[in-house]
């Protein structure tokens, strides 16, 4: 897989939170974005129950919830 451009500072939107992050851009077809391990890292610590798929963790003081929608 190629990364062929970077954009700095992207505003993204996840269930009412706005997150700006550097995001690299790759030839997906199933996939909008995939956070990656910086990101995540960014966030810790961060709480996780993958059976249910509910993450959260707190960005800029606030707590948020993070739950897979259907």
């Amino acid at each position: 897989m190629v990364c062929n451009r970077v954009v700095q500072q992207l505003p993204w939107l996840v269930q009412g939170h706005t997150f700006f992050s550097e995001a690299k851009v790759l030839q997906l077809q199933c996939y909008g974005m995939i956070l990656g391990e910086d990101w995540l890292e960014a966030c810790s610590p961060m709480w996780i129950h993958w059976g249910k798929k509910v993450m959260r963790f707190t960005h800029k003081s606030k707590r948020i919830t993070l739950k897979r929608s259907y």
